[in-house]
């Protein structure tokens, strides 16, 4: 098991780092394909910190997704996000709006790099049908 010098002379971004970076660097070369096992890495270093440095990652897995240790135990984890099944489908659907729009910006090579806020109207119900991409236009 990998040693880690986690203590309270680092702030708690630097204890974060330490407990996820080298599971991070590894996926990164193709993060677009990782991108959720990335997402879970980060979720379980979060959930971590507050063991106060006494568990780390050992290695992340199919099943269970990762086996969380100490000097003395190991503990399989599997991750799972609970949220409300309405929020995810809005998120998703806003997510993938922004994706479309980025690949669309993208390929007009004349475009400087800029910065691209956005804004909803909080009452816009959205629904995946409605939704017009390149293809269905």
């Amino acid at each position: 098991m990998r040693q880690l010098t986690l203590n309270k002379e680092y702030s708690s971004v630097e204890n974060y780092r330490r407990l996820i970076d080298c599971f991070i660097k590894e996926l990164e070369e193709d993060s677009n394909k990782n991108r959720q096992k990335i997402l879970e890495i980060c979720h379980v270093g979060k959930f971590l910190m507050f063991f106060e440095n006494k568990l780390q990652i050992e290695k992340f897995l199919e099943e269970p997704d990762f086996i969380i240790a100490n000097d003395n135990i190991r503990i399989g984890l599997e991750h799972q996000i609970l949220i409300d099944k309405k929020s995810k489908e809005t998120e998703g659907f806003f997510a993938n709006l922004c994706e479309l729009a980025e690949r669309e910006l993208r390929k007009d090579e004349n475009l400087p790099n800029f910065l691209a806020n956005i804004y909803t109207n909080p009452y816009f119900i959205g629904k995946i049908n409605e939704k017009h991409s390149e293809d269905s236009s």
